[in-house]
């Protein structure tokens, strides 16, 4: 029987499996003696994975609902986390070991290692420092999703994405009721593999040099901070969304909602117009050929357990051809967007903002990378920063009246600041984003920005900094048309190779790679149909390859590097020098490689292989 089915022998046999189930009166036995009798030690390997990665591969984690009711009334009851997150089978069989485990014990688990470091594991982290005495963590790192200079097969003791972690969890019943003593104790980051495991071989535990790690308030076990950071102005809040009067309110905005999360951008994200409207009627055709009860779903489409919910419901797809817009799918990547509540999973408050005002977007909580913010007048994805955050200069309500975005108490905290009550919304909108850019703020405080939303100090000067914002958010929202710098030029790429343009692969023998696609027009024409034109810099006498700098700079701002030069092939043993049709076929080729047909030589002084 499955070990997290087992939360009780009288009601494992009554509820759930039973003799009918294949559960024998001898098997039924041996369950009921190991029910009745105490454990004390509990070791294991559970598996790691939160979710399924495409929901057409209908093979969702199994429900249970005994131990996921702890998990509810255990660790999300301190913080309300991601859900999805926490409800990991491996924190499943930690939250049952818990349980199973005697007053006098130690449960030892090698299992992801994201319960040390993530955001949404801060309810955990509280919640298993009051139920035992003593955790000591070895962190094999190995993340590569966090650290993606790694990689899995070489840093990872297991060769996966996910970071590693040895866990022993300790009670001891004179400790009862006492926070738990934490011990740490890490691999260096770019260790390889085949080191960490010599280590683990060859030191005894005693041996090892764990540190003692006091939590915080917010339940951080690493990354703690000790600075000031309390004492700014929250940007925003949950608290103060959800409150309906001003004496709830304690953020300057009080609106701001996710990027959209399609769960399907290959569907609803295109460059071509007109590709995008084929994409959305063949998904809505496909869509209403099921019913309501359907069980069978058609992998033809992209299926998410959003998707199924609405189409039990009822919900149909309807405008189709006129439901597109313009995204900023990725930092100065415009595209089209099929705004449809039936494609896009989760649009969050993007349809309250309306079109037209600007957002200030900034990277959310638990990020990996560093913070990030970009304004915009476009819907923007959740993945265009990294888990994107937007928050509008001005909103719409339920009776669509233009609402300003800014707090009366975010704004009376400025004007009393400052002294000035000519300060207006608009003008702490721009502050705003003029500080999220400041390369002092983002150092000062690279680890709080980490772990939440965005605050704010109060600089000299409020008039200078909200200029420099205004000057920057025009910037950014009109990068497509703003004037270029002397020495700068555009220029239009070439038109793509014919079955490119229909859809197709060239042939094999036309594909080269980066050179090729950015000749053809590739990723830039599909970006844009301006390239910019960096002016030719001044040739410093190397030669790579065969060819010198000169003729590198020569080919023009399709090629991002010279290529080499390439010889003429030797003549095959029994046949003599290509000549006639074969020499001019191959000249031709070399030709449009952007090669020359001989040898150029390099430069006076140049390196040259």
């Amino acid at each position: 029987m499955d070990t997290l089915d087992n939360v009780g022998f009288q009601k494992t046999r009554r509820n759930q499996l039973g003799f009918n189930f294949g559960l024998g009166f001898e098997n039924a036995q041996r369950i009921q003696r190991q029910n009745e009798r105490e454990i004390s030690v509990i070791i294991g390997n559970p598996p790691y994975n939160a979710k399924q990665k495409n929901e057409n591969d209908n093979n969702k984690n199994r429900k249970y609902p005994d131990v996921d009711r702890r998990i509810k009334d255990t660790y999300l009851s301190v913080n309300k986390s991601q859900k999805t997150a926490i409800y990991d089978p491996y924190v499943r069989f930690i939250r049952w070991a818990t349980d199973r485990l005697a007053d006098k014990g130690i449960l030892c688990f090698i299992t992801n290692s994201s319960f040390i470091h993530k955001d949404n594991f801060r309810g955990f982290r509280k919640v298993v420092a009051d139920e035992f005495s003593d955790i000591y963590l070895v962190d094999l790192g190995g993340d590569v999703r966090a650290n993606p200079k790694l990689s899995g097969t070489k840093h990872n003791v297991f060769g996966i994405q996910a970071g590693v972690a040895i866990a022993f969890f300790v009670k001891q019943p004179q400790r009862k009721g006492q926070q738990a003593r934490i011990h740490y104790a890490s691999r260096p980051p770019i260790e390889v593999a085949t080191d960490k495991l010599t280590f683990l071989h060859e030191t005894k535990f005693k041996n090892v040099d764990f540190d003692r790690i006091k939590p915080d308030a917010k339940g951080n076990w690493l990354g703690q901070t000790d600075n000031d950071w309390k004492n700014l102005i929250p940007l925003v809040s949950k608290v103060t969304k959800a409150t309906k009067n001003m004496a709830g309110e304690d953020a300057l905005f009080k609106q701001f909602a996710p990027g959209y999360m399609s769960g399907r951008d290959e569907w609803v994200v295109d460059f071509n117009n007109a590709q995008l409207t084929e994409k959305a009627k063949l998904f809505a055709k496909v869509y209403h050929e099921h019913t309501s009860g359907s069980k069978e779903f058609d992998t033809e489409i992209k299926w998410s357990e959003t998707l199924k919910s609405k189409l039990a419901s009822g919900d149909k797809m309807i405008h189709v051809e006129e439901q597109k817009i313009r995204t900023l799918y990725r930092p100065y990547v415009s595209s089209f967007l099929h705004n449809s509540e039936i494609l896009i999973d989760r649009i969050g408050a993007f349809n309250m903002f309306g079109i037209g005002p600007a957002y200030i977007g900034f990277s959310g909580i638990g990020s990996s990378k560093p913070f990030q913010t970009l304004a915009s007048v476009s819907m923007m994805s959740y993945d265009c920063l990294e888990k994107t955050q937007c928050i509008p200069v001005h909103y719409y309500n339920k009776n669509g009246d233009k609402q300003p975005n800014i707090t009366a108490w975010g704004l009376a905290q400025f004007r009393k600041h400052y002294g000035a009550a000519s300060i207006s919304g608009e003008d702490i909108f721009h502050y705003a984003y003029a500080v999220l850019y400041d390369p002092h703020y983002r150092a000062a405080y690279a680890q709080n920005l980490k772990q939440d939303f965005p605050r704010l100090p109060f600089y000299p000067d409020f008039g200078a900094w909200a200029t420099a914002g205004r000057q920057l958010l025009a910037l950014h929202l009109n990068y497509e048309k703003i004037q270029l710098l002397p020495g700068l030029g555009t220029y239009t790429p070439a038109p793509p190779h014919p079955r490119r343009a229909r859809g197709q692969n060239p042939p094999q023998s036309r594909r080269r790679g980066r050179h090729y696609f950015l000749q053809r027009g590739g990723i830039a024409q599909r970006y844009s149909d301006r390239c910019l034109a960096l002016p030719p810099r001044q040739p410093l006498g190397l030669g790579m390859g065969a060819r010198p700098v000169q003729g590198a700079h020569a080919q023009g701002p399709h090629h991002p590097r010279p290529l080499r030069h390439i010889p003429l092939r030797r003549p095959r043993r029994g046949r003599g020098r290509p000549t006639g049709p074969r020499l001019h076929r191959q000249r031709r080729n070399y030709a449009n490689r952007g090669c020359a047909s001989r040898p150029v030589a390099p430069a006076a002084g140049g390196l040259s292989e």
